[in-house]
C-alpha cells in the first residue's frame, strides 16, 4: 500500500512538471585553414583551443544575447531594461556550447516551446557564421599583410647583397676571371 501510495505520488508530480524540448547542433569549424601549410615557420599559428574560447566569449557576448533576443523575438517577453539584462544572463547559462573533438562542437538550449528551442540554436548558428566570416576575412587580411611585408624585406635584402656583388665586382676586377683576360 505504501508503494502504491509513492508511486501514485510520484506519478502526480511528474504529469504537472512541464515538458522540455532540447533542440542542439553539431559544428564542424575548420581549424586548418587554408594558410597554415604556407605560412609553417613563417608566423604565429592560432592556437585551435584559445580560437574556440574566443568563439564561445563572442557567441554568448550580451550584444549577440540581445541580437538573439531581437532575432527570436524574446523582446516580446522583456518589458524593460531590467527584464533585458535578465534575459540576457539567463541565455548565457541556458546556451551549452561544448567541444567534442578539435574541429567539432555542440550547441544546445533547452526550453518549453520546441519552436523557441529550434529558433535559438538556429540564430546562434547564424551568428557563428557572421563572427566566422569576420574572423576568416580578418584572418586572410592579417595573411596578406604578413606575406608582403615579407616580401619587402626580401627585396630589400635581395638589393643589400646586389650591392656589395657589385661593390666587391668593381673593388676586385682585375682579379675575377672574365671574357676579357681569358679567365
Amino acid at each position: 500500500g505504501v508503494a502504491w501510495a509513492i508511486c501514485l505520488m510520484g506519478w502526480v508530480i511528474v504529469s504537472r512538471m512541464p515538458d522540455v524540448y532540447e533542440s542542439n547542433a553539431r559544428v564542424y569549424m575548420n581549424a586548418d585553414e587554408a594558410l597554415t601549410p604556407l605560412l609553417r615557420g613563417l608566423a604565429v599559428e592560432s592556437d585551435v583551443d584559445a580560437r574556440l574560447e574566443r568563439m564561445q566569449r563572442t557567441l554568448l557576448s550580451s550584444t549577440n544575447m540581445k541580437k538573439l533576443i531581437r532575432m527570436t523575438d524574446l523582446d516580446s517577453r522583456v518589458k524593460d531594461t531590467a527584464d533585458r539584462e535578465a534575459m540576457v544572463a539567463r541565455l548565457q547559462k541556458a546556451i551549452v556550447i561544448k567541444l567534442q573533438t578539435r574541429n567539432l562542437f555542440t550547441v544546445t538550449y533547452s526550453d518549453t516551446d520546441p519552436q523557441l528551442a529550434q529558433s535559438v540554436v538556429s540564430n546562434v548558428l547564424s551568428l557563428f557564421m557572421e563572427s566566422s566570416a569576420g574572423d576568416s576575412r580578418t584572418d586572410i587580411d592579417s595573411a596578406q599583410r604578413f606575406l608582403q611585408t615579407e616580401i619587402d624585406r626580401l627585396e630589400t635584402q635581395l638589393r643589400e647583397a646586389e650591392r656589395k656583388k657589385s661593390e666587391f665586382q668593381t673593388r676586385y676586377y682585375d682579379l675575377l676571371p672574365n671574357a676579357d683576360n681569358g679567365g
